[in-house]
């Protein structure tokens, strides 16, 4: 056991070591789509308004986009925007380490493994937000009870306007505090209060969220997409969230775990993950149920989690992970009351070691590994001949935007764009067959072309298989590649395109 000074200079180490391992991260990771596309919203935007209504599209609540808004007031490098993120990541672990009541090894643990590292660390999106305003919530439950209730409700609506998972945390911890003060002087009634204020204040986050009437990604979408094969998908949620270690055998690893693969390999695979789902949440529950609040907590992060994922499958680990973040919140709430038990601390401790293993594969892959060539459109744009047309297609229109920082002919619009919008605009221009064909024909019709440079992240195969009728009609040049990101649409390709003379 260290006495208090020894304690401190261990949390100060593990600090130090999280932030230099941080910087490491953030220094070798390539931007990738999702990355780049917030900044394009956030840097074509022309005001807040504007901002707010752009970013109706995305599925996500405003903050992120606010903060990167701001950022591009004044730089339009992308990679500026990694300065945001290392500030929110290393202030959420600072929170954890110095203000968390959990045991001193689990908290020197937490920082390094997967989600910590990398997830939620080395990549540049809305999550560590998130994840700083939640501690920031746990630690005011816990160490400020019964006090600075205006902040509480402050953060609750912060929270909620991080990411869609961030919600769902703010209203878990509503659903905390409601079932607090039922035991208070006002009892139900005053856990009901408590319960309408929350709701008020996510209500705005919410419906930022619920896409337009024209998103090409609104209800009807995902309706016509759902198969009864969902249940499954959420099945394996928690699985993919505590034991999220990947192929380490595959270049796009991103997203992969060798685990679920090999169980739903198996016979019977499907039932021995849906079972495990059963189990594993009936050991949440069993290793908090001394403090009825945590169990709250925890089971109205996982309904709200199921409930969302039923619509809209979270797939992805970073998504998935908020399962796990959820039960660290729940443990953290749980340490307001009791100590955790034995078999609690050694659950946490096998977790954290198989994360901790998995966050190492991870940041070790993209140090080194291109995770995304998306920046390596500068490189070919420079290779184009000054002034000759570029075009491009929307899976590449974000990569040549913010790193060229212009707008660029996209085939599919058949004009100028800066950013993409998820209305039906794109719906229909990503529809229409032989997209590239057509689009090309239109800017040969118009009598001022007579080739054309274009950059895709699409290589010839996939071209060909996109658009059947592509290569009769114009003769492409493969001119350059870069090849090998992590993320699997992540590379970038050059073609010279000249129209076919006629019976050729």
């Amino acid at each position: 056991m260290l006495d208090k000074r020894n304690e401190r200079l261990f949390l100060w180490a593990v600090f130090a070591g999280y932030v230099l391992l941080l910087l490491m991260a953030l220094a070798n990771h390539e931007l990738w789509g999702d990355e780049i596309h917030s900044w394009n919203i956030a840097r074509s935007s022309t005001g807040l308004l504007d901002l707010l209504n752009n970013s109706r599209y995305e599925g996500h609540p405003p903050l992120w986009y606010v903060v990167l808004y701001t950022i591009t007031r004044s730089t339009h490098e992308p990679e500026s925007m990694k300065g945001a993120q290392a500030l929110f990541a290393i202030g959420a672990v600072f929170v954890l380490l110095f203000h968390s009541p959990f045991p001193l090894a689990i908290r020197g643990l937490i920082p390094f493994g997967y989600y910590f590292a990398f997830e939620y660390g080395a990549l540049s999106r809305n999550y560590a937000i998130a994840l700083l305003l939640a501690f920031l919530l746990a630690w005011l439950l816990v160490n400020r009870p019964g006090r600075h209730k205006g902040w509480f409700y402050v953060m609750v609506l912060l929270l909620s306007c991080t990411h869609l998972l961030g919600l769902l945390l703010a209203a878990s911890f509503c659903t905390y505090r409601a079932w607090e003060e039922r035991a208070g002087p006002a009892g139900w009634r005053g856990a009901a209060k408590h319960l309408v204020l929350g709701g008020l204040l996510c209500l705005p986050a919410a419906l930022q969220i619920a896409p337009p009437g024209d998103s090409q990604l609104n209800l009807r979408f995902w309706l016509d997409i759902w198969t009864d094969k969902q249940w499954d998908i959420i099945a394996q949620a928690p699985l993919k969230a505590f034991v999220p270690v990947p192929e380490t055998n595959e270049l796009h690893f991103w997203n992969t775990n060798t685990l679920l693969r090999r169980i739903l390999e198996g016979a019977h695979g499907v039932g021995v993950v849906r079972a495990c789902a059963v189990l594993l949440l009936t050991l949440w529950v069993f290793l908090l149920r001394k403090v009825g609040g945590s169990v709250v907590f925890l089971l109205t992060n996982v309904v709200l989690t199921a409930a969302v994922a039923f619509l809209f499958p979270l797939t992805s680990a970073r998504y998935v992970g908020f399962l796990w973040v959820g039960f660290l919140l729940a443990s953290w709430l749980h340490l307001r009351h009791r100590p955790l038990g034995l078999g609690h601390r050694l659950f946490l401790g096998g977790v954290l070691l198989i994360h901790l293993a998995a966050g190492a594969i991870a940041i070790d892959r993209d140090r080194t590994q291109p995770f995304s060539n998306a920046a390596k459109v500068r490189e070919l744009h420079a290779k184009v001949p000054a002034g000759a047309m570029v075009v491009t297609d929307y899976w590449c229109l974000n990569n040549l935007s913010a790193f060229l920082d212009r707008p660029f002919h996209c085939l599919e619009h058949r004009k100028e764009l800066s950013f993409l919008r998820w209305d039906q605009e794109l719906a229909r221009a990503t529809k229409q067959p032989d997209f590239y064909t057509s689009g090309l024909r239109a800017l040969w019709d118009g009598g001022a072309v007579k080739e054309v440079y274009m950059i895709s992240v699409n290589d010839p195969d996939r071209l060909r298989d996109r658009d059947k009728a592509l290569h009769d009609a114009f003769e492409l040049t493969l001119l350059d590649r870069h090849e090998g990101a992590i993320e699997a649409h992540s590379n970038v390709y050059l073609y010279r395109v000249v129209q076919r003379a006629a019976g050729h």
